[in-house]
């Protein structure tokens, strides 16, 4: 790498040749100090005014988005699926989105005992992964 000095004052002077040459005469110091402005301060609009317009005051994040439905932990959720479901993730996924399209916890247990359960023979000798499955779809309609 082959580093060259530059003489002060050839700093000081500065040409632009185009058509006609000119000089320029600035220092350094005249240079920055043309360049940097004064900062511009904005008002940022009061909350009434943003009601009016019809402004959203607090706009969804992603948890917001994201966050509905059941929630129902990865551990949980392969326990249900080889418990209760005899190891067919698609039937777990089609029963979890039946049950959010209910209105309220009855209608969700409803669907459990009448559909759910005689098809995977009551869930006998899996009562603890019931409780724990209704535990969840509680916790949902609350």
């Amino acid at each position: 790498m082959v580093v060259e000095t530059v003489p002060e004052k050839q700093l000081e002077t500065l040409e632009v040749s185009e058509e006609s040459p000119q000089v320029v005469t600035e220092t350094l110091e005249d240079l920055f100090a043309t360049a940097i402005s004064e900062p511009v301060f904005v008002k940022k609009e009061s909350p009434a005014l943003e009601e009016e317009a019809g402004v959203e005051q607090n706009p969804k994040n992603l948890n917001d988005v994201l966050g509905k439905g059941l929630k129902i932990g990865l551990n949980d959720r392969l326990a249900f699926i080889k418990n209760l479901f005899d190891e067919q993730p698609e039937e777990y996924q089609r029963v979890i989105s039946q049950i959010l399209t209910y209105e309220n916890l009855d209608e969700a247990q409803e669907f459990i005992e009448t559909f759910v359960k005689p098809e995977y023979n009551s869930w006998e000798g899996k009562e603890s992964f019931e409780d724990r499955f209704y535990k969840i779809i509680e916790q949902n309609f609350n």
